[in-house]
């Protein structure tokens, strides 16, 4: 039989192909797929605030609105994957940066800081996706919140151990306050207004913060 192509290189006869077809296996072709859709829609969502279309991604990405709805539930539950991937390769980078970093634990955050901060504006597509709050409305605006929350009950805790008072109210204003402080800073770089390269900004960051703790 022959098989017809999408523009992205994969058959177009999903449910004939069960047999490897250029060394992958159907299996694999749906992972790139989906995988090129994240990409794209990264992209196409961050450049336009939110409003691009399921036709304009696939459109890019080469590839049908079927093979979309086959990777995605819909809409909503693609730009919760993208979420998710962007905070991934951040938890990643987070990894890396205590590994590399001395056994103290101010030293630690300060590292984690610069990696985060760095892995987020490598592509300042994720950094907009992330921060942006036009983007992908409440489902989004909830991710948001609670990662906020979750790295500043980290960023609370820290202070807890390194200061005479223990006010949890004051720390957790003073928690929350940093992590404002920090995407602040990333916010205002996105949009041209810091004279600063993605290596200074990142160690900014790290510095606000290591200094504040």
């Amino acid at each position: 039989m022959v098989l017809l192509r999408d523009d992205f290189g994969g058959p177009l006869v999903a449910g004939y192909f069960t047999r490897p077809y250029r060394g992958l296996s159907a299996e694999q072709w749906r992972s790139k797929r989906r995988q090129r859709f994240l990409e794209v829609g990264l992209e196409a969502m961050a450049s336009s605030g939110g409003r691009a279309t399921v036709a304009s991604i696939t459109a890019t990405a080469g590839c049908s609105a079927r093979y979309f709805y086959q990777c995605f539930e819909g809409v909503e539950s693609f730009l919760v994957e993208i979420f998710d991937w962007i905070v991934e390769e951040c938890s990643k980078a987070a990894v890396v940066a205590i590994e590399i970093s001395s056994g103290e634990p101010y030293s630690h955050v300060k590292a984690i800081v610069i990696g985060v901060v760095d892995a987020l504006t490598v592509d300042p597509c994720k950094a907009r996706f992330l921060l942006d709050p036009a983007i992908g409305g409440s489902r989004l605006a909830s991710l948001r919140g609670q990662l906020t929350g979750d790295v500043a009950f980290m960023l609370r805790q820290i202070l807890e151990e390194n200061t005479s008072h223990h006010d949890t109210r004051l720390l957790a204003v003073q928690a929350e306050g940093l992590v404002a402080g920090v995407t602040g800073l990333i916010r205002v770089w996105l949009d041209g207004q810091l004279s600063l390269t993605r290596e200074e900004l990142a160690q900014q960051c790290g510095r606000y913060i290591d200094e504040a703790l």
